[in-house]
């Protein structure tokens, strides 16, 4: 065991929330801040997980009195944490980064690892890229936006479908139970993008479940709406296609003219008798 810091002032709420004491909170805060005097650091081996952990030990103010570590030394293994947290001790840069991710930890380390993983993709590091992605996944396994962007860099970088739909799938899996939201929505939108292209037999079908999930939450997304409507356009539902493509009859925005505006016109056109003034009108907008 080796002492790294000493703590002064630590809230005793924090310790209260380890204590798993049964009493009145605010009866074991006073009895704790009439005893606790400070808080130590320190580092052991678990021989279970082979790796150093670490943990805090809260002092009595009697202790602290009798025995209290030097302020001097305490500088020094105050700097010597701080270096080791910030992986001083490792010389390639993009090295670094990644073990400081893993020591430090913490609630966002498997997004700082894609952010990480992301600036190696666009520097066309994919090496380096796929190191972070892959401590991203054995870190922070629930993540399912973690998922979702090795999905991405497989997708966008390394072209390859197979491997964008197993992260997909993964990333699927773990948002299961997600409230729905705009973020969860556009990866189920690229999802159904990525099956469509996929080759599969079931391709029409998973790429409409998909689609049609993120088109409930962003109605008026023109990108969804394309995709959404090829699918429908390609089983015969017309009526389908029309509702999705109909919010968008009147844009000037020149990318839905160009992408949107067409398929509305074929899915008119399989019923020109009900549709014959549409037709018509949407032609002189073309």
């Amino acid at each position: 065991m080796q002492v790294l810091a000493i703590v002064s002032d630590l809230p005793i709420e924090a310790l209260v929330q380890g204590t798993g004491l049964k009493a009145r909170s605010d009866e074991v805060i006073d009895a704790l801040d009439s005893l606790v005097a400070d808080t130590i650091i320190i580092s052991y081996y678990d021989s279970e997980t082979r790796a150093k952990k670490y943990r805090l030990l809260s002092l009595t103010q009697r202790f602290m009195q009798n025995s209290c570590i030097p302020p001097e030394e305490e500088k020094t293994i105050q700097r010597k944490l701080s270096n080791w947290y910030n992986a001083e001790d490792v010389i390639d840069v993009e090295e670094r980064k990644l073990v400081s991710a893993m020591r430090q930890g913490g609630q966002n380390m498997g997004n700082a690892l894609v952010a990480f993983a992301e600036t190696a993709a666009n520097k066309g590091d994919y090496s380096t890229a796929i190191r972070f992605y892959e401590a991203a996944t054995t870190r922070d396994p629930q993540n399912w936006k973690v998922f979702w962007k090795y999905g991405e860099f497989f997708r966008h970088c390394e072209k390859s479908l197979a491997k964008a739909i197993t992260q997909y799938e993964t990333a699927l899996k773990l948002s299961r139970n997600m409230k729905p939201s705009s973020e969860l929505a556009k990866m189920l939108r690229e999802f159904g993008i990525i099956y469509s292209q996929s080759g599969r037999p079931n391709a029409i079908s998973r790429a409409t479940e998909h689609l049609e999930r993120a088109h409930n939450v962003l109605p008026h997304d023109p990108v969804c709406a394309k995709y959404l409507s090829e699918q429908y356009l390609k089983v015969g539902h017309y009526e389908k296609a029309i509702s999705v493509l109909r919010p968008f009859e009147n844009t000037t925005n020149d990318f839905q003219r160009q992408t949107l505006l067409p398929l509305l016109l074929k899915a008119y056109e399989k019923n020109r008798t009900k549709y014959m003034r549409e037709i018509a009108e949407l032609k002189a907008k073309l």
